[in-house]
Parts: structure tokens; sequence; C-alpha cells
């Protein structure tokens, strides 16, 4: 009563505040400090404990917990006790079992005595005692006895701690084995088990489990940590040197720390259990002794394992065994036979061996990301997914192998899988088994074939047992198909038909697609390839060798090279009956006549016997120049004849309509659809439409130009086109436009106009669309007018309203007015330009202007500008945006999105810009907007914007940055003379006016002719309306050609300015009169020298032509007599020529009728020399006097001659006649000469062995073997003797090449050589420097070609060129063979 008095008095001080607080809790009569709250201590025993905690720490210097010392107490659920405490009194810390109160305690090693029921009560949550401290003497059997722990030990634990000698665990009892001399002890526990026991350091001891209760199921218990589960089986754990916990000779626990562990080899271990060493990243290396057979599941999943030598006994791992280990590179295992599923899954194995797995099963090496290779020859079962996410990029599949699963090589993009016929045809293998596995250009290799097989595009055909037996394999959109590429090894007598789309080699044979292959057969007869001027032209069918022996081609020549190459290598061929053979290369060159042409291809085999003919009919078109165009199917069939390649290389096809055409319900096929067949010619739409074209882009792309045309580097004008391109779900490579899909080198786009188009591209591809060209090349596009909608939700595009990528490109004085709408993209890749979504390479958008308006709703767009989304290394110039751009953008700007370097040589510029439009960008990621540029690069140093004017609003979203001219400027960057409405606001951190050169102005201001004038005195050149700034209209070039002394007014000029040319003075010649193009011009404004007109909306040529005149006297002009003619019509120009003058006569045939000759004699009936100038036209230089012209036609036939392909009157007619009238050259049929076609070395050398009289050398020809020339063939004895003449050599001693083309000056090469072996003089010399191409003239060849020009023999091509590379056709050859025998041979 006296304490507790006292007890009362002190916690009245405390409130007070008069003592601290663990002066309250202090015994008076204890020397021990920070005694808690309510604990009642006598000296260093606890006696009670009236406080309400439920963690209770008993103080250091406590020696003894009281008999009942808690007993009182119903809130203390855990109490920690201090290292100086040795003893614990009976029930000291018992309760009634009524208070339900659980106890969480740990008794350190001090304590020597624990009396008698001294938990009785407690509910046992958490108890851990030492081995130590239970065999004391003093420890009361009886010591835990009616604990009240749950029923079931998993929810409770009762620990023994540093346990060194065999125990057992009874159901209500724990027996300690003696040791040592030392004796045992046994526990009694009240129907309660100990159920946790750890190790002293070292030591070795067995668990033996007899903790079965009436049910005979023995409970849970942890040895080491390790969990064993109920159980009904009787069980002894061993613990091996304290770390090793083992259970029926499986090892099931490690309790050590050690990075190198040594499993003990003397325990019985037959296995690793499962999850024994996982997440033990200290863990290293495991050396596992021989005898364990099996890896349990998880064994060494997320270990810190480097490598490991599994001993051979070792036959099983199991899953997920070493899932997740990263660090384990190395692994050997001689003896396994199967591998679990995910063993390897994210491991960092890098290659393995595997010499005796059998099974390998689901996902066994999933992610295991640098595996690179691996061996296993005996594996038979291969489990889904068993080496997906791998670095297998090449793959081999075991001929022991029976079954494979799904998707064994997923994502790995193999690039070459070699598996053998065998396996394909006796192994259970999974559709899928190569699904999401193969790279596109996988190299799928067929091994051991021996018997006739078909390659599918997906699998392979075959007959097994007098059955077709068909293998395929389903493979991913995105991956490359199991497509039979390679049969290194088939055995002889067998056939493979290839039918994959795509060339197979066969024991290093290519056989095409289509195409069947004997392997080492004698009587193989087929041919291995066949193509018409080196597959350049089309055959219908597609070859197949064994498909088809009828083909169709069409061509415009007037010759086809045919290779035809045979499928067995010692089979021989002939084409149209001339052999093709290794020597020619298979080809052989056939002249066409105009029609049909036969020609047959016969193939024998190795035998003699079996042959087989594939007949070639060819057609060959009349060269066409000229096509007109009125309705759907004329529009339709030309493209046809386009990607037929029927107008390759003519430029000088012009294609014009004669009506509006509807394309409504027709499939489109773009006009030249890929770079292979395009048109380069004129296609003139003379201001009609096309309407109703409608293209699908396929759901999975395509890889070629879309659009009206798709590849075209011609002229495209004049026309109106309406209708829409749409779909798409991913993947393109092309361009995407109305008009073209690419414009490439050379395209011209002028005049053409969009109406009622629209683009819709779905999803995400790589296109470039835009709404006249999609993408243009060192193009130009004029004048153009696009209302084109587009629309597309995708990523790397350029969208713009003229052009999506402009490269190298001119865009001038076009304008567009429709919407640009841009949707999500998976990255800000996305630029979009009114006029160009990109430009670069030294483009350049002149008077340029766009009422469209851009709506970027996505969240992936980068550059957005009202002309340009991006600028790189190209110029913007007098352009103008009156269009809202809105929306979600990384830079948004009226001129251009973003200013960048680039990688070419051209300054970024924009000059003379003007806005007017909203650029509202409302990224919340920090974007920026500009009234002129919304980002000027850092590295875009020398970038110049100068001369612009800002009037639209500018507005950015949070965290933006916003200017009226651009919120970025590199540090060079030439800013100068831009000016703004002042109502446009710029953020914080901007360039400032003066680093801009910018001036702001007042709205008002800005709409008055003052303020454009100032502008203009600042440089400027702008123009200005009742709408304020404008651009002015595009200048226009005025060109003076042959203009004298002091000639003017060259130079440009807007529409409607008055422009003053004059003509100049030239010594000696008076002004005759003008030639002009571009104006018109009266007859009165023709013949005077200085002229006024006003500038029409192109450009302008006038060339001044001259009349020589004597000095002193007049000069007369004179007008020819110009003599009728039946069968066409003449002109002359000028009409009255001077003397000296140049005088052009054009005749004009009629119908079926052909100019023969062209005369003129002057007064004196005399003739005057008339120069055919090649293009229908002929010249002559007016004498003094009046001169007669007398033009013959005749109708087109060719007297005198057998060829049918020749024109009487032609430059060449003469000279043909010469040549085969004296034996030196035939026709190349009965019926054709081919003028056009090319003269060979062979053919060349043949004419002059003739010409020589065909001496007889055949004693002389032995010891200049030339490997590529048959001394049966035409040329064969002219070849040599041309050798040992010195007139020709080969390019070796083993290469004479007959075949091939000759060039000018190789031919004259040899004239020279042969008129020097003859005895001819051949002093004359000729300077060449008169033509501009002499530097081409070889120096071998200068001698020569001085001869020969000095002599007459050989002219220029023109006035100026002479052309020595370039090849001689037929009919010069004729020309230059009548001229030197006319020369020398005759005289």
């Amino acid at each position: 009563m006296r304490k507790r008095i006292l007890s009362s008095l002190l916690a009245l001080v405390f409130c007070l505040g008069l003592l601290p607080a663990t002066a309250l809790a202090a015994n008076p009569d204890s020397s021990i400090a920070g005694i808690p709250e309510g604990l009642e201590i006598e000296g260093t025993k606890v006696t009670g404990y009236t406080g309400d905690a439920t963690e209770l720490t008993i103080p250091e210097g406590v020696t003894e917990i009281g008999e009942n010392a808690f007993a009182e107490n119903k809130t203390v659920t855990e109490f920690i006790l201090p290292s100086t405490l040795t003893t614990i009194g009976t029930g000291a810390f018992a309760t009634d079992s009524s208070n339900n109160l659980n106890l969480i305690l740990n008794i350190p090693d001090s304590v020597t005595v624990i009396g008698e029921k001294a938990f009785a009560g407690r509910d046992v949550e958490d108890l851990t005692v030492s081995l130590k401290t239970l065999l004391c003497e003093s420890v009361n059997t009886y010591a835990f006895w009616e604990m009240s722990t749950a029923d079931s030990p998993a929810s409770y634990a009762f620990t023994v701690t540093g346990v060194d000698r065999d125990i057992t665990l009874g159901y209500g009892e724990l027996t300690v084995e003696g040791k040592g001399g030392e004796s045992g002890k046994t526990l009694n526990l009240a129907h309660r088990i100990v159920n946790c026991v750890t190790s002293a350091p070292g030591a070795s001891f067995t668990v033996t489990d007899q903790t079965q209760d009436s049910s005979q199921i023995k409970a849970i218990i942890y040895v080491n940590g390790k969990q064993f589960g109920s159980t009904k089986e009787n069980r002894v754990i061993q613990v091996v040197d304290g770390d090793f916990v083992i259970l029926n000779g499986v090892l099931e626990g490690y309790s050590g720390n050690n990075a190198e562990v040594n499993i003990p080899g003397n325990a019985g271990i037959t296995a690793i259990g499962r999850h024994v060493f996982i997440g033990k990243k200290d863990v290293t290396s495991v050396t596992v002794p021989n005898g364990v057979t099996s890896i349990g599941e998880y064994a060494f999943n997320a270990s810190g394992i480097i490598s490991m030598n599994l001993p051979e006994s070792v036959t099983e791992i199991g899953e997920h065994a070493f899932g997740n280990t990263n660090s384990l590179t190395e692994i050997t295992m001689p003896g396994v036979q199967t591998i679990g599923s995910y063993a390897f899954y994210q491991s960092g194995i890098t290659s393995i061996t595997l010499p005796n797995v059998i099974t390998i099963e689901d996902s066994a090496f999933h992610s295991a990301s640098s595996l690179t290779s691996i061996e296993m020859p005996k594996v038979q079962t291969i489990g889904d997914n068993a080496f997906a996410r791998t670095k297998l990029t090449e793959f081999t599949v075991p001929k022991s192998v029976t079954q494979i699963g799904s998707s064994i090589l997923y994502s790995n993009s193999t690039e070459k899988l070699s598996i053998s016929l065998e396996t394909l045809l006796s192994t259970a293998i999974a559709q899928e088994a190569f699904s999401n596995s193969l790279n596109e250009d996988c190299v799928v290799e067929l091994t051991d074939v021996d018997r006739n097989i078909t390659l599918l595009p997906n699998g392979i055909e075959t007959v097994v047992e007098g059955e077709k037996k068909d293998i395929t394999f389903t493979t991913d959109r995105y991956d490359g198909p199991f497509q039979v590429s390679q049969v290194p090894d088939a055995t002889d007598d067998i056939e493979i038909i290839n039918e994959t789309g795509a060339n197979v080699v066969v024991n290093d044979t290519t056989v095409p697609t289509g195409n069947a292959k004997p392997v080492t057969v004698t009587s193989d007869a087929y041919l291995a390839s066949l193509a018409l001027d080196g597959g350049a032209v089309t055959l219908d069918p597609v070859f197949s060798n064994y498909k088809h022996d009828m083909y169709a081609a069409t061509v415009n020549s007037a010759q086809v090279s045919i290779t035809a190459v045979p499928s067995g290598s010692n089979a021989t061929v002939t084409v149209g009956n001339r052999p093709a053979n290794s020597e020619n290369s298979y080809t052989v060159t056939v002249e066409l006549t105009e029609g049909d042409n036969s020609i047959p291809v016969v193939v024998t085999a190795q035998d003699g016997v079996t042959a087989k003919t594939y007949t070639l009919n060819v057609t060959r078109q009349a060269s066409v120049t000229h096509v007109e165009i009125g309705t759907a199917e004329d529009l339709m069939r030309f493209a046809r004849e386009v990607n037929d390649g029927i107008y390759d290389g003519n430029t000088d096809v012009a294609v014009e309509l004669t009506g509006n055409i509807d394309l409504s319900g027709q499939t489109w096929t773009p006009i030249g659809v890929s770079e292979d067949h395009f048109f380069s010619g004129t296609f003139d739409g003379k201001e009609h439409t096309i309407s109703g074209l409608q293209i699908e882009l396929p759901e999975y792309g395509v890889d070629d130009s879309v659009g009206l045309f798709g590849y075209t580097t011609g002229t495209i004008q004049n026309l109106t086109l309406s209708g829409s391109v749409s779909g798409m779900s991913t993947g393109a490579a092309g361009g995407l436009g109305p008009i073209a899909g690419m414009a490439g080198e050379g395209c011209v786009i002028r005049n053409c106009k969009t109406k009622d188009f629209a683009i819709t591209i779905d999803k995400y591809l790589a296109y470039n669309a835009g709404g006249i060209v999609g993408q243009a090349e060192k193009a130009c596009i004029e004048s153009c007018v696009s209302d084109t909608d587009l629309s597309a939700g995708a990523f790397s595009l350029n969208l713009g309203g003229i052009v999506g990528r402009a490269e190298a490109t001119k865009v001038i004085n076009c304008v567009y007015q429709g919407t640009i709408t841009l949707g999500n993209g998976f990255e800000p890749a996305q630029t979009a330009g009114g006029i160009a979504g990109s430009a670069s390479g030294g483009s350049q958008l002149s008077y340029n202007t766009n009422n469209g308006t851009i709506n970027a709703e996505g969240t992936g767009v980068k550059n957005t500008g009202g002309i340009a989304g991006s600028l790189d290394s190209a110029s913007i110039d007098h352009s103008i945006n009156n269009g809202d751009l809105s929306g979600n953008g990384a830079s948004m700007g009226g001129i251009v999105g973003s200013i960048a370097s680039g990688t070419g040589t051209d300054t970024p510029v924009i000059d003379n810009g003007i806005n007017k439009g909203e650029v509202e960008n409302t990224s919340s990621s920090g974007g920026t907007a500009g009234g002129i540029a919304g980002d000027v690069d850092t590295s875009a140093t020398g970038t110049i914007i100068s001369n612009s004017i800002s009037q639209g609003t500018v507005s950015t979203g949070e965290g933006g940055k916003q200017h009226p001219i651009t919120p970025t400027a590199p540090e060079g960057g030439q800013f100068s003379n831009n000016h703004y409405d002042s109502s446009i606001t710029a953020t914080d951190g901007t360039p400032t006016n003066d680093e801009l050169g910018a001036e702001q102005h007042e709205t008002e201001e800005m709409s008055t002719q003052e303020f454009i004038e100032g502008v203009n005195k600042g440089g400027g050149d702008l123009a200005f309306d009742e709408g304020g700034p404008q651009i002015p209209a595009m200048p226009y070039a005025v060109t003076i050609a042959e203009g004298g002394e002091n000639a003017s007014g060259a130079g440009e000029y807007r529409p409607g300015e008055l422009v003053t040319v004059n003509a100049g003075t030239k010594s000696g010649y008076t002004f005759q009169e003008w030639l002009a193009e571009g104006v018109t011009l009266s007859e009165d404004e023709k013949s005077k020298p200085e002229i006024t007109f006003e500038m029409p909306e192109q450009a302008v040529t006038l060339t001044a032509t001259w009349s020589a005149v004597s000095s002193g006297s007049s000069r007369p002009s004179y007008q020819p007599d110009v003599e009728d003619t039946e069968g066409g019509t003449v002109t002359v120009s000028p009409t009255r020529p001077r003397k000296g003058d140049t005088v052009t006569i054009t005749p004009k045939p009629d119908e079926g009728y052909m100019v023969y000759e062209v005369a003129v004699t002057d007064r004196d009936g005399d003739p005057v020399k008339v120069t055919a100038k090649g293009d229908g036209t002929y010249t002559f230089t007016q004498p003094s006097g009046k001169v007669t012209i007398e033009v013959t036609f005749r109708e087109k036939k060719a007297p005198g001659l057998p060829f049918t392909d020749l024109e009487p009157g032609a430059w060449y007619y003469d000279a043909v006649e010469y040549v085969y009238e004296n034996g030196l050259m035939a026709g190349t049929s009965g019926t054709t000469f081919s003028p056009n076609g090319i003269t060979t070395r062979g053919q060349i050398v043949t004419i002059l062995y003739r010409l020589a009289g065909s001496p007889d050398i055949e004693e002389e020809i032995w010891g200049y073997p030339y490997a590529d020339v048959d001394a049966a063939a035409y040329y064969g004895t002219a070849v040599y003797w041309a050798r040992l003449n010195g007139i020709a050599s080969g390019y070796n001693d083993e290469h004479f090449s007959p075949d091939d083309s000759i060039t000018r000056e190789q031919m004259v090469v040899m004239l020279y050589r042969y008129a020097k072996a003859m005895g001819y003089e051949v002093t004359g010399r000729a300077d060449l420097t008169v033509y501009a191409d002499a530097e081409q003239v070889s120096a071998f060849a200068q001698e020569a070609m001085e001869w020969a020009v000095g002599g007459g023999i050989i002219s220029g091509t023109s006035d100026t060129t002479l052309s020595p590379q370039g090849q001689a056709s037929r009919a010069q050859n004729a020309v230059i063979m009548m001229r030197f025998c006319e020369r020398f041979v005759e005289n």
C-alpha cells in the first residue's frame, strides 16, 4: 500500500512538471536506469507491471523476471528481454487464457533458469530460445507447459536455435539427445510442438519429425528456414555443416552466405531440391557432387551463379532452375537428358552444348538474350517458345528431332534456318513452329533432299508412299515465311520445282520461281532462265520452264537481246537458230520487224536426244511519239503500256487528253508503278478533267508510289483531277499524291489542279503525302492549285498541301486551299506544311500561297508550318500563309514549323514571307510557336529570316514559348527588316527585337501603303492591296538570243509590266527580224530592232536574226522560188533572206510519203550546198540573188534495195546502197537492214576483211587462241586476219569480245590502221579543237580521228560535237565505209 501511495504522489509531481518521466517508473530502491512506466522492480528483479503498453522493453541490468510478474497484465504481447537476464520465474509471463494475449519473445542465451509454466495461457506468436538454454539443469521440463498456441504450427513460430545435436520434435514434447558425455533432455509441451529449428555454425545433426497428431499427419516445420510441409511419411531431416538441409537424399535448403559453395559429397545427396539457392545473389559458384541426378524447380533461380559444371550423374533440370540468372554465362551438363520449362529463362548463357539432351520443354531458353549458339545432337523434343527471344540468328534443327512445338525461335529475327527433309517428313511439327521467328530475308536451308519435291511459299509438297503430302507453316504477317531458299545437297536423278515466289539455290545453281530443276539428269532439256533485254521486257506469262513453253512480249525497239540459260550445265541452246552459250553469255541479239516475230528457243539435253522448244512471240510496236486519250479505257490501256515498259526511256512521246475522263468504278493502277517502268515524256491534259480516280490502299501497305502517276520524270501539265486515296494500316515506302506519288529528277508538274480530292491514311505508315505530289526529288512543281483534303493518323509522315517531301525541288506559284488533319502518332515524327511537309537539299519554295488549314489533333506531331513543316538547307521567298494552324506540336510557325541546319550546303532562308493566319500550339509539353518560324535549331547558325511580316495571332499551351517572329534564334543567324503586329506577345526567355531584326507596329499602321513602302525601302519586295500586305506577282524571264552589242531588255518582269528590248548592233550585219516565243508580235514589231510589249504570265524568248552586208553597198533581200510538188508542202524561213543569211527549209510530207531530195539552185542554175539537220529540216546559206528550192517527195518504199526499213532520201540511204552492192555489209534479215542497230567489233573486222578481198590465212592463225572467238562464226577468220595485220587486237590474249558494240573512235582507229596496212596516204590532219567534246577523244585514237576528220571520212554529229565515245550505228558505219572507199580504195 505504501508503495502505491508513493507512486501516486510521484505521478502528481510529474503532472506538475517537477520531475522527469523516468523517475516515475523507477523503483526508488533500484539503481537500474530507464525503467518503463508501470514496471515494478525490486533491486534487479521485475515483480510486476501496471502499464498498458503492448510492447515492453525490460531494461538492461534486470537479472530476473519474478514469479507471476505479468500475471495481472492484459496488454503486453511483445517483450524485449535484456542480455543480463538469467532467471525467468514460475508463471512469469503466464496469464489467464481468456485474456487471449499473444506472446512474442526472444529468450537470451544468458537465461539459465526457467520456472514451471512460465508462459502458461499465452498464445505463442513468436517464441525463440537457444538449445544451450534448454539444456540448462534449472530449466524446468514443464517450463513451456500449457502454452495456448494455435492449432496449426504454420500460424506461429516456436524456434530453437543453436542446435548442434540430434533432436526429436514430438507432438507435445521436445527431446534432445545427449552429446559428448552430456545428458539429453525432454521438455513437455502439453500437445504443442517446436516447429522451427536453426543450427549452430558448422553443426551436423538430424531432426527426427514425430509431430503427428491423432490424425497421423505431421506438422509443418522449418529447419534452417526451410519449410517441410504436412505429411504422413516419417522423416529424418539432416543438417550438414550447419548450412545444408537434407531430406531423403534431397538437398532442401542452404542457409549459408558463402560465394563459393561446395555441396558435401558424403551426405548421400541425390537431388538439388526446389528453391534451394533462389535469390541468393552472393552465391557465385556451386560445386555439385557426383551422384546428384536432378536439379529441382527454381533451384538456382535469380541467384548470382556465374558458371557451373554439372557432373555426368545429373540427368534432369527442373522448371525455372536457372531462370533470371543474368550472371550465368557458362554451364556444362554432359549427362542431362531433360531440360524443364523456363529452366534458363533470362539467363546469361552465351553458348551451350547439350550432348545427351533428349527433351527441351516449353520456353526452356526463353529470353536468354545472349545465347548465340547451341549444340544438341540427340534432342528429340523441342517445346513451344524453347529458344524465344535469344540471339540464335542461325539455327539448325537436329536430325534426331521427332517433335517441335510452336514459335520455337519467337522474336529472334532468325537469319538462317536449316532443317532436313527427313525431319520435315517424319517429325510431329506444329504448324506454328516458326511463327514470329524468321527474319524477312531469312535463308531457309532444306538439306538431305532425296526425292522430287515442290517448294512452296510457306513449306513443301512431295509424295510419300504414293500419296501427296503438304507440309506448310503459318507465320505472322510481320515476319518472314518458312520459304526454302537453299537446297545445298540434293541427290542425283530428282526434280525440284520452285514455287516459292523467289529464287532458290539448288546445288549452287539458281532456280527462279516457277521453274523446275532436275538434279544431275542427262536428259535435262529445261531452260534455267529466259529473259529479254536483261529482264527489262515483260514476258506473258511469267517464265516457268516446266509450266509454259510459249511466251509473248511487246517491245518498241528494232532488236531485242534474248538470254536463254540452260538448266543442265552440258545442255546446248539455240535462239532463232543461233547458238547461245557461255561465250556469248547465253545471249543472242535478234533483229525484229514491225509486227509479230516468232523466235524459237531450243534446248538440247546432255544426252543429245532430249530436246524442248520454247517459243517467243515478240511484237515490235511502231515507234510512238504522239498519243491521244479520250476515254477511261484509253487511259487505262496507256497505264498498262507504260507499266509494261513500252515507253521506257522515250522522252519524246507526247500524250494529250481530247476530253474529260471519268474513272468511276475503275480499279486504278498508277502510270509508272515503279522505277523500273515509268513515263518520261509529256502528258498534256489540255485543261480537261479526270474525275472519279479511286485508289484503295492495301491493308499491309505497298512498296511503290501511288497516284494518277506513280513514279515519273516526265512533264505533266494542264490537268484537273478529282477522286480519293484511302486505306492503309501498316508500312509503305513510296510517295502518295493525286497527280504523282513520286516526281523524279527532271520531272515538271505544271498548271495542275485538284478538285474535291481527299487522301485518308489510317493508322501508321512511312508515306510522304501531298495535295499534288507525294515526294519530289530534283523536280519542279509550278502554278498548281490544290484543294486536296489530307487526313492521317500516322507517324514518320511528311504531309504537304502541294508536296509531302521536296528534295532539291522547286515549288513555284502554287496555292493550297484544303484541310490537313493529323491524328495520333506513336512517335513525334509527323511534319505538315501548307505547301510542303518538308523541304530540304536546296529546295526552293517561291511565290506560294496557303489558304488551307492544318489541324494537329494527335499527340505525336512534330513540326507544323503554314508554308513548310520543316526547312532543312532550303529556302522560302515571296510566300504568304492565310490559313490557321492549331493543335499539338513540338513546333508551329506561320511560315515554317522548324528550321534545321541539315546536311546540305544551302543556308535555310525565309525572305519576304507573310503570315496572316492563327498559330495556336495547344501542346502541354513545352511546345513552341512563332509568327514566322516555330523553332530554329541551335545548329542552324546560318539561318536567314528577312523582310518578313507577322500579322496573325500566336499562342502556346502550358510551359510553351512563343514569339511574333521566332521563339528561338541560334548564334550567327541573320535576321533583318522583320515586322509584326504589336498585339502578338512574346514569352520570357525568347530573343529580343534587336536579335531578330524585328520591329512592332500597330494594327492600323500595318494596313497602309506607307508601311509596305517602308518595308521595301529596308530591302523587302512586297505588294499592297485593300487587304494589306501581299506577295507580288511572280516575275518571268525575258531572254534575248543572238543579240548584238549593247543589246538590252533581258531580265525578269512581272505580268503587266511594259518591257522594252533592243537587239543592239552587229558589225557587218543589219537587223532582220525577231523570232518570238511566249509573246505574240505583229509583223511590224518583228522587223523593228527595238520594241515594247506587255509582259505575259510566262517566260519570253526573243531571237534576233541578222543579215550580212557588204561595205558601201545596199543589202537587197530575195524571195526564193519554191517549186510546186506532189506529196507534201514546203515552208521557208526567213521569207526574204539577204545574202549570207542562213535559210531553213521545212518539208512536210503527206501521209504515205517521205522526203526524197532537197535541192537548191542559184540564179545561174548552179547547185547550192544544202545541209540536212537531222530533225526534218534543211539549211543553206543565201547567195546573192534569188534561189530556186525544189523538194521531191516519194512514196514510202525502198526501190533498188530489198530492205523495208529504209527511207529513200535519208542521209544514209546512198551509203547503204553502196556497201550492200559492194558486198561489204548485208542486212540483218532478208528484208531489214536495221540502220539504227549497233555495230559490233566482229562486224567491223569482217567488213574490212571483205574489203581486203577475204585473203586466205588458214596457215597463219595458229598461236592466237582467243577463247571467245568461234572459228566457225562469220567473223572467225576476219578476227585473226585483223590481229595478224595490226588492224585490231583483243582486250587481252584470250578475249576479243566480237559482240561488243563499237564506238565511233574505235571504228576510225581500225580504218586508220587498215589504211596504213594497205599503203594508203594517211598524212592529212584536221584540228579537232573546233569540237566542244574534243577532249573526249582517247589518246590512242587522237591521230586516227584527226586523219578521218581531215579526210572527210567522218564528220561531227552536230556543228559542235564529234561524239567519239558514241556508239556507231549500222547507218553511220555504212556512210563512213562509203566515204573511205571513195577516198582511198577507188582512187
